[in-house]
């Protein structure tokens, strides 16, 4: 994936350059915080800060929720910051570690149970593209009809499902390894047999069928790259109108709730056969690439 660079003018610039240098060597793309640090420090050259550490008069004015900005923005501000703070404060820089500001959603998301699960994938594997003289439409709803159960049945988020690559996948051993998902944490999953042999006749088609080589496991129409979340949402939002419960629904799913959906079916699993739920969660947490 391609970094961007950027040049630095405040009295932090050399520690922030420094320090994204550090975290890139570590194996972090940092791209987008990269771009806030460099807001950062803009804001701070046009303060005329002098340093050499992060005040807390100076973090509270970064930290000051904008007119067009969003508080989960606002957060993801903070928390790069906050990271900086920590990094000064190593190198015996005293800085100030801003804490109190993540942004948590009131939005409740809702548990696809056994029924709703079976109609969606009735309905996904029902439906067809709307020209089905098209090639690449007909592979593109194809592959979605396997992206889903492989969010689904493994309990992927949707973006670590379409940046798996072929290379990630160990078809001897019955695992993927999911790299650069969120909070940063790479991890091994495991699919079952079903899955395995889910996955080898979609490839087989894939390349026989439609003729289609790629790195990744779920190429999108140009197919270097890979499928966009909203092109995910959208899918799965026109497949769920289309189930005998979406009108009756009140908490309307999303693509998330499948993996939702998996967590709680794994935990129901368990409590039925009368296994410890306590001392497995850490595993499940584990899995799904939790603290």
């Amino acid at each position: 994936m391609e970094t961007y660079d950027y040049k630095f003018a405040s009295c932090f610039g050399e520690h922030i350059e420094t320090f994204i240098s550090l975290k890139r060597k570590n194996g972090f793309v940092y791209n987008s915080e990269a771009y806030l640090l460099k807001k950062f420090d803009e804001f701070s050259a046009g303060r005329s800060e002098s340093g050499p550490g992060i005040s807390r008069e100076l973090a509270t004015a970064w930290g000051t929720l904008r007119d067009s900005e969003t508080r989960q923005y606002l957060s993801k501000r903070m928390s790069v910051l906050r990271q900086l703070c920590i990094y000064l404060n190593s190198l015996g820089i005293n800085s100030y570690v801003p804490r109190a500001f993540t942004y948590k959603s009131g939005h409740v998301s809702h548990v696809m149970d056994d029924r709703e699960i079976a109609a969606f994938f009735r309905e996904l594997d029902a439906d067809s593209p709307a020209a089905k003289n098209n090639g690449s439409n007909q592979r593109l709803n194809f592959e979605m009809k396997i992206l889903f159960r492989m969010i689904y049945c493994c309990g992927l988020r949707v973006s670590e499902a379409t940046h798996i690559k072929l290379e990630d996948i160990d078809f001897e051993a019955g695992t993927v390894a999911i790299y650069h998902s969120k909070g940063r944490k790479d991890r091994l999953i495991y699919f079952s047999e079903d899955m395995k042999n889910l996955l080898r006749q979609y490839l087989d088609i894939l390349w026989n069928k439609y003729g289609v080589r790629s790195q990744l496991l779920f190429p999108a129409q140009d197919t270097g790259k890979f499928f966009q979340n909203a092109s995910v949402g959208q899918k799965f939002n026109k497949i769920w109108e289309r189930t005998v419960y979406a009108a009756s629904c009140v908490q309307k799913p999303t693509v998330h709730s499948l993996r939702h959906s998996f967590v709680v079916k794994r935990m129901n699993l368990w409590m039925e056969n009368n296994e410890d739920l306590k001392a497995l969660m850490p595993y499940l947490s584990k899995y799904l690439g939790h603290t």
